[in-house]
């Protein structure tokens, strides 16, 4: 037979307990999210200087887009080459060569740039940027995001 008092000393054990692991478990959160606090948060971001290929991939006459840079190879008759973003300046979508038309159309809101990329129709606030393109020393052509040229530089080859 219990004797009394031993099934509330055995409840206020189990009270205790349960509290002292809420106060370790709440120091343990707050300690973990101070750490998380202190590790930076990094945003891997793709290079802005990187090397598209050998000037021979491209056809002379022929725009090439190249999804995973978000830019548009530009190769003209003469042999000469240029980059141009493929996003849009308004909210940043990824604009689409209409090669019957000659022209660049934005999917989102319907801008549309000629084919030197100033804007003709839609809400977007300025034209498209142009990029430098310069010829590496193994050959192949390197195109740098950081460095804006005007709609008439061309790189000869």
């Amino acid at each position: 037979m219990p004797r009394e008092g031993e099934g509330k000393s055995l409840a206020r054990r189990t009270f205790l307990g349960i509290g002292w692991g809420a106060v370790v478990a709440s120091i343990l959160g707050m300690l973990a999210a101070t750490v998380r606090f202190l590790v930076p948060n990094v945003l891997f971001e793709p290079a802005a200087s990187f090397k598209i290929g050998k000037p021979n991939d491209y056809a002379p006459g022929s725009v090439t887009f190249i999804p995973e840079r978000k830019i548009f190879v530009i190769r003209a008759l003469d042999g000469s080459f240029q980059t141009l973003t493929a996003t849009c300046p308004h909210l940043r979508c990824v604009v689409r060569w209409i090669a019957e038309e000659r022209v660049y159309e934005c999917p989102c809101h319907g801008s549309r740039f000629t084919d030197r990329g100033k804007v003709t129709a839609g809400p977007a606030p300025g034209p498209l940027e142009w990029y430098e393109v310069t010829l590496a020393t193994d050959g192949r052509l390197y195109v740098n995001t950081l460095v804006q040229v005007r709609a008439d530089y061309r790189l000869t080859v």
